[in-house]
């Protein structure tokens, strides 16, 4: 009985699961790598009607010596990915001195995210590739003239950038990608544009769903906010070029339920990070001094991807505020230098340590086995104070009963 032919192993199926679990490694390590965003200009040659950070845009440089401190600041805190952004990086005038100054410090990769019309002019190009950048992304919004340069606001801008997009991939020196903030103006032209780029040459694309804030929200929110439901054609098909094992693909902000089937595709939280980062500032002012987002509204909200973190964090803060007290008190009269009673609650929530005791020395040997916090101090002597800080601490207040310690401390 003759024995059936066998037939050759067909490995495509296990090659494409192995191609899409290396991407996901690279994937992983790109988000993971320490990075030191740098912004050099509060100004830009294009308007773009979706600015999230229209409202930092004065017309004005960041001064040069501020600009080279942060570099180093940041090579120092053992970034290795150092980004020069903007507004619009390349306009600065000392753009080039930036990339060298990272290149001697021993960054590894040094990239800019940039309009890219600057380098339709070659020599500035290779003056930059040559001083050590290593890294273009390109801001490109529409798949034609059309769309891009009614979104950037300037006639002949998507010329411009194309040509220095071309250029960079001619030079082979450069990687080279492509940022794509979708919006209703360019959403259906999503496949177009992938495609364009594509057959140029072009393997990465970060598509950053649009956020409410700046000129996207204030002026443009009802020619810009889309349904994503109405246009998921166009994101289908974005989720299945991501297939293919020559291209990556990024889906930053992104509602996560919209990507089910493509976990893989869903923004590492890790860059959450570098988001509130981005608005370091006023994340600062809302946990210290109870100042909340100026953007916390509603229809805002429900348009955000931090939607979930902010509302997270203002219901703990809420749930801090209801179960703390304004200061622990702790007494320190068992003896000058003693050491501070024991048996804090674990669980204690307050804002100030309220010490009573006898002089300073007993609250400054005090201090160092003490939880944080700043002082309220009532003294049996305030002989020796000085500034408002003991120890590193704030003083918060005094509270005398001897004539001379209050003249002292007025």
């Amino acid at each position: 009985m003759s024995q059936p032919e066998a037939r050759p192993y067909d490995n495509s199926a296990v090659q494409e699961l192995e191609d899409e679990h290396q991407k996901i490694l690279e994937k992983e390590q790109a988000a993971h790598e320490k990075r030191q965003w740098v912004r050099l200009t509060s100004y830009c040659n294009n308007r773009c009607t979706f600015c999230l950070d229209s409202a930092a845009h004065n017309g004005t440089y960041v001064p040069r010596l501020l600009v080279r401190s942060q570099i180093i600041e940041g090579r120092r805190k053992g970034a290795t990915r150092l980004i020069l952004s903007g507004g619009e990086p390349t306009i600065h005038p000392n753009f080039i001195e930036f990339i060298k100054l990272g290149r001697q410090l021993g960054y590894r990769k040094i990239q800019t995210v940039t309009n890219g019309r600057l380098f339709m002019y070659r020599e500035f190009l290779e003056k930059c590739l040559n001083a050590g950048l290593t890294e273009i992304t390109f801001s490109i919004h529409g798949h034609d003239a059309k769309v891009h340069d009614a979104l950037v606001g300037v006639p002949g801008a998507f010329d411009e950038e194309v040509q220095g997009l071309k250029n960079a991939l001619a030079d082979g020196r450069p990687i080279v990608n492509i940022d794509v903030c979708l919006n209703k103006g360019n959403i259906k032209g999503l496949p177009k544009l992938l495609d364009r780029f594509m057959a140029l040459g072009v393997r990465e694309f970060d598509l950053l769903h649009i956020i409410p804030f700046g000129r996207a929200f204030e002026e443009y929110r009802t020619s810009l906010f889309y349904d994503i439901d109405e246009a998921f054609d166009s994101i289908q098909y974005a989720l299945e070029v991501a297939r293919r094992p020559d291209v990556h693909i990024w889906f930053n902000r992104f509602p996560p339920p919209y990507l089910e089937g493509h976990e893989h595709l869903i923004q590492d939280p890790y860059k959450l990070n570098d988001e509130v980062r981005g608005r370091f500032e006023e994340y600062e002012r809302w946990l210290s001094k109870g100042q909340p987002l100026s953007c916390r509204e509603p229809e805002r909200c429900r348009r955000c991807y931090l939607e979930r973190l902010c509302q997270t964090l203002e219901d703990t803060l809420e749930e801090v505020k209801e179960s703390a007290f304004d200061a622990l008190r702790i007494h320190l009269r068992e003896g000058k230098g003693a050491p501070p009673p024991v048996g804090l609650p674990d669980e204690a929530i307050y804002r100030d340590l309220w010490l009573t005791g006898s002089d300073l020395e007993a609250v400054e040997r005090a201090l160092p086995a003490l939880p944080p916090g700043d002082l309220i101090l009532e003294l049996d002597s305030y002989e020796g104070l000085g500034a408002g800080e003991l120890s590193g601490r704030r003083i918060l207040r005094c509270i005398a009963s001897r004539p001379d310690d209050l003249d002292r401390l007025l």
